[in-house]
């Protein structure tokens, strides 16, 4: 793991989907890692963030709850 981001090993040896494929994961990865930051923030000083935000931070988190369901959905299946 870098600083911000994270990297396949430059010792393994992948073929080219495979490293575009693990690359486009990793990528997703860090942006969840950065989303969730930023809601753990707004979510422990709410008195202090604006309505707006307020607002943004509950969309986001429906948005994730959603998906979390959608990924049980498919992983019973």
């Amino acid at each position: 793991m870098l600083e911000d981001g994270y990297v396949l090993s430059s010792n393994l040896t992948v073929s080219a989907s495979t490293h575009k494929i693990v690359a486009e994961l990793a990528e997703l990865g860090w942006l969840f890692k950065k989303v969730n930051e930023w809601l753990s923030k707004n979510n422990d000083a709410r008195e202090s963030v604006s309505l707006v935000a307020q607002s943004l931070t509950f969309a986001i988190n429906a948005e994730l709850t959603e998906y979390y369901r959608l990924l049980a959905i498919l992983d019973s299946q």
